[in-house]
């Protein structure tokens, strides 16, 4: 069984699919890592994982402070969903310049307009999980894209694909 993608209905599922001996591959955020499970594989970077490589870079980058906006949540109001354009606050707050360094929680930091940052040497920092300088993720991605209906294409208007899709499309295809 493949999916569903949400967290709170994945672990339902997760939980079905242990019951019954069923196969179970997802990509999810793993809201209550249970630990070892017999029949599902999750596909999606662990939280410890993810809070590992922040707090590399931030001892990389030798930063003393630190604030989180987080991108999406399970209880916490997103930053825009209160009226708050993240963005537009950064202008207005001329917090666009060499002094500042952002790291980006996404890893779909190439589907977001950054165009107010690209001229003002802004450091921005992001992690990617799909290589698409990679040749051979290049290729994959173009022979799923030919086979996918019209009006449905897995790339969004920037011809990256979102991580969401790559893992599913790309885990489910090995």
């Amino acid at each position: 069984m493949f999916g569903p993608w949400e967290p709170v209905l994945g672990a339902h599922v997760q939980s079905l699919c242990e019951a019954l001996d069923l196969p179970h591959l997802e990509a999810r955020l793993d809201l209550e890592p249970s630990g070892y499970r017999e029949f599902s594989i999750n596909l999606h970077p662990s939280q410890a994982h993810i809070n590992t490589a922040i707090k590399d870079l931030i001892t990389f980058l030798n930063w003393t402070r630190v604030a989180i906006v987080y991108e999406e949540d399970y209880g916490i109001k997103r930053p825009t969903e209160v009226g708050f354009p993240t963005d537009k606050k950064i202008l207005q707050l001329q917090m666009n310049d060499y002094r500042y360094h952002y790291m980006f929680t996404t890893f779909d930091i190439e589907t977001f307009d950054l165009e107010d940052f690209k001229y003002n040497s802004v450091n921005m920092t992001a992690f990617r999980i799909v290589d698409v300088e990679n040749e051979k993720v290049a290729d994959l991605l173009h022979q799923m894209e030919r086979f996918q209906p019209i009006g449905h294409s897995i790339l969004n208007k920037t011809g990256i694909i979102r991580v969401k899709m790559s893992v599913r499309l790309i885990g489910g295809y090995r």
